[in-house]
């Protein structure tokens, strides 16, 4: 009986304590609650009469009980429904006063301000006013093409989620006011506004126009690629020359990596030498004028250290940069093979590449700085030593064999001499002494004593050949000789031209008598330009006997020269002097040309079948032009060109063989005939006969001298005239003077024959009258000449 009041009660405690729940302005719910409490009261009343329980009253009071449960019911859900609605108002009112309170902060921070209308997908952008009467003004906003999309996809994305609440960002897009250029941004925004069931219809935010950050971006990432990729090594340093970065050419430079670099000190990336000297020099610089440079510095301490040009300079600090205080830019510029380059060509201009020993140029600098630190009283000399016979030994077994011999010869010296003595190669087989700080000239003269003593003992060259080679040596000495350089060198050099000149292999210290030698020297040379056009030079004629054919068959052209005042000059003295001064090539051009006319005059006389010998300089036959100097002579003057004849000395072939060679065969198929002077006078005379467009050997004069039956000599032209015929040649013998000498020619089969016992050289018209007249030798009768 007491159960529909106990449930009573407790609804209406629920009820009551349900109405605290609700906040102080939600009426309508407080209505329904106190409602649904008065039906409740009178229930309770109800229920306390025994017709409730046994079903007697049924019709009225359970009516009333249900219907009041459904009361209660309905008005319960529209507080609910109203409670909601109030919640979103509520947020709206939040997203407006947001909305207004970002819009005042964007007053300040000058950044835009955006609304998105969902709807109608239209974007608007509100940004500071143009003009003067407005702070803002809103303007429709165009999204770059290539942006739309992901903006799009992104928006679409944000929208489904179930969490409409939180805002949205884009990190970066492209947009475009009106009339303006088209802008990077950066933008962040949330829903501001819902419709009644919540969905969103406006999305506003803020933008950050970053243009300018992404240029910068862009700007500092496109010099740090620049910084990384530059050819040139550049190393960062901070103000205490430590290393804060390095780019990867500087990596590849030093082949060390970036972290063994890091925070290293400037001094141990430079070479040991000094390096922290140059440390501090680098920074002194920077502290005072802010920048350093330095050409060919050493970097590197290992084997593959490296010759680099380094500019440094100061880079003041801005905020935000590296470190506190102001940092320093090293540039590195790698000129390791310039370097290399550099100090081949000082060697190569102050070292001879054979011998590896000073050249003339570095001793002429040591000759200038001897003279300056040596006074009157301290004395030095100059020794000047020129190898004996060098010259056939070079041209005669090659300049290979030359070079082993003056390699052993500058090394045999070089370890006789003292510590204070300055030894050069000044070219050839020409070297030079500095002999410091003497007394006198008794050192110097022991010096030459011994060197002349040390090479009384043969070289040892490869092959277990062992050669002998002398010196022949000039002294000068300061300040007797000379107090400068130039007149040290030159009398130590007439000193030693007077040792050759004194049957080599000794020495000779400078006398004044020497100089008129070279006077005279000079002379000859001086007077030698302009014989031609003064008529001074003119020829002589040698003939040459055909012994099988017993008549004369030709003649040899010699260059004489008579001078007003030094009268008949021997043309050993002047003929040297003029290949020496380059003179030749003129006077070789007018012996052709003169021996060429000559010949035309004389076959216009009558006289057939001669041949015209003409001796032809090394200089000239080396001359590219040569062949065709010979040959416009020759047509010039209308000759049949095998009836000139040009000779050509062995040493020559053997000095220059290639080129040599080439000229030879270029005369050869012009037509001229040839034949090798002085022939049996080398060392290896035979080697190379086999490859010359040789028609003819002349025999030298000393193989015929001291000729006698079953000599050595005699052997020697058997041996000549044989291997000549064997090799389709013809052979000359030069200076008979005998008729034992003729017989010993003609029983040996010698095909021609020259000299004083035919006749001595005789001018044209004299030459020509005996040519026609065609006399046999002096003592041959008719029947020895076959």
């Amino acid at each position: 009986m007491q159960s529909p009041l106990i449930a009573s009660s407790m609804l209406r405690l629920a009820a009551r304590s349900s109405i605290k729940m609700f906040p102080p302005h939600s009426a309508s719910l407080k209505f329904a609650v106190a409602l649904w409490l008065a039906l409740g009261a009178s229930q309770t009343l109800a229920a306390d009469t025994p017709a409730l329980t046994t079903g007697a009253a049924l019709g009225t009071p359970l009516f009333f009980y249900l219907l009041t449960w459904f009361v209660f019911t309905l008005v319960l859900l529209a507080g609910w429904l109203s409670h909601r609605k109030r919640q979103r108002q509520l947020k709206a009112m939040d997203a407006q006063l947001g909305h207004q309170h970002m819009r005042l902060a964007l007053l300040g921070s000058w950044e835009h301000f955006w609304d998105y209308d969902i709807a109608k997908q239209a974007l608007t952008a509100t940004i500071p006013a143009a003009c003067k009467d407005a702070a803002w003004q809103t303007l429709p906003a165009e999204i770059h093409a290539n942006d739309q999309k992901a903006l799009l996809k992104q928006l679409q994305d944000f929208l489904k989620s179930a969490d409409t609440d939180t805002d949205i960002v884009f990190p970066h897009c492209r947009i475009r006011l009106p009339g303006q250029n088209w802008s990077s941004i950066s933008a962040r925004g949330r829903v501001v506004k819902r419709d009644a069931n919540g969905s969103p219809l406006l999305i506003s935010g803020i933008a950050r126009d970053i243009s300018r950050q992404l240029t910068a971006d862009k700007a500092q990432q496109l010099a740090a690629e620049v910084f990384q990729n530059m050819n040139e090594a550049v190393v960062i340093l901070d103000e205490h020359l430590r290393i804060i970065s390095v780019n990867d050419a500087f990596i590849a430079m030093s082949g060390q990596s970036r972290e063994a670099l890091q925070a290293q000190p400037i001094s141990g990336i430079l070479h040991s030498t000094a390096h922290e000297d140059i440390a501090q020099q680098i920074h002194s610089a920077l502290a005072e004028r802010g920048q350093w440079h330095a050409k060919q510095l050493r970097i590197g301490n290992n084997s593959a250290s490296l010759f680099c040009n380094v500019r440094a300079s100061t880079i003041p600090n801005t905020p935000g940069s590296l470190g506190d205080g102001a940092y320093h830019l090293l540039m590195l510029s790698d000129v390791t093979a310039q370097h290399r380059v550099e100090q081949e060509l000082h060697r190569l201009s102050n070292f001879d590449a054979l011998t590896h020993l000073p050249n003339r140029a570095h001793f002429n600098h040591k000759l200038e700085a001897a003279l300056a630190k040596h006074s009157p009283e301290d004395s030095f000399a100059v020794l000047f030593l020129d190898l004996d016979h060098f010259k056939d030994i070079n041209d005669s077994l090659g300049h290979a064999l030359g070079d082993q011999v003056l390699r052993e010869f500058s090394k045999r010296l070089h370890d006789n001499l003292p510590a204070n003595a300055r030894l050069a190669r000044l070219g050839g087989d020409e070297f030079g002494i500095i002999l410091e700080h003497i007394t006198g000239s008794n050192p110097a003269c022991q010096l030459a004593r011994h060197i002349l003593s040390v090479f009384n003992q043969p070289l040892q060259l490869q092959g277990g050949m062992e050669f002998t080679i002398t010196p022949s040596i000039g002294i000068s000495l300061y300040p007797e000789h000379g107090l400068n350089a130039q007149t040290l060198l030159q009398h130590a050099d007439t000193a030693m031209h007077r040792a050759k000149s004194s049957g080599r292999q000794n020495h000779q210290f400078y006398d004044s008598s020497m100089d008129e030698q070279t006077v005279q020297r000079l002379q000859i040379i001086n007077l030698l330009h302009g014989a031609i056009e003064r008529e001074e030079l003119f020829l002589m004629f040698q003939p040459r006997w055909s012994v099988p054919h017993g008549r004369f068959c030709g003649v040899e052209a010699l260059l004489r020269w008579r001078h007003p005042e030094l009268g008949l000059v021997p043309p050993s003295e002047f003929i040297p002097l003029a290949e020496e001064s380059g003179l030749i090539v003129e006077l070789g051009n007018w012996v052709a040309d003169k021996a060429c006319q000559t010949l035309a005059e004389w076959n216009k006389s009558g006289l057939k079948d001669i041949h015209m010998a003409i001796n032809v300089s090394s200089v000239q036959l080396l001359r590219e032009d040569y062949p065709h100097l010979v040959a416009h002579s020759v047509n010039k003057h209308g000759l049949c060109p095998e009836h000139v004849e040009l000779e050509i000395t062995e040493s020559v072939l053997l000095g220059n063989p290639r080129i040599a060679t080439e000229r030879m065969q270029v005369l050869s198929r012009l037509g001229m005939r040839l034949s090798i002077d002085d022939f049996g006078t080398g060392y290896s005379s035979l080697a190379y006969l086999h490859n010359l467009p040789v028609d003819c050997l002349k025999i030298d004069r000393a193989f015929i001298a001291n000729t006698t039956a079953g000599s050595r000599e005699e052997a020697i032209v058997v041996a000549i005239i044989t291997m000549a015929h064997a090799m389709k040649m013809e052979t000359v013998t030069e200076g008979v003077e005998t008729l034992e000498q003729f017989q010993l020619l003609q029983k040996h089969g010698c095909d021609e024959i020259q000299g004083y016992y035919l006749s001595r050289p005789l001018a044209a018209s004299d030459c020509l009258a005996l040519l026609q007249s065609n006399t046999p030798p002096r003592g041959i009768v008719p029947s020895q000449l076959h």
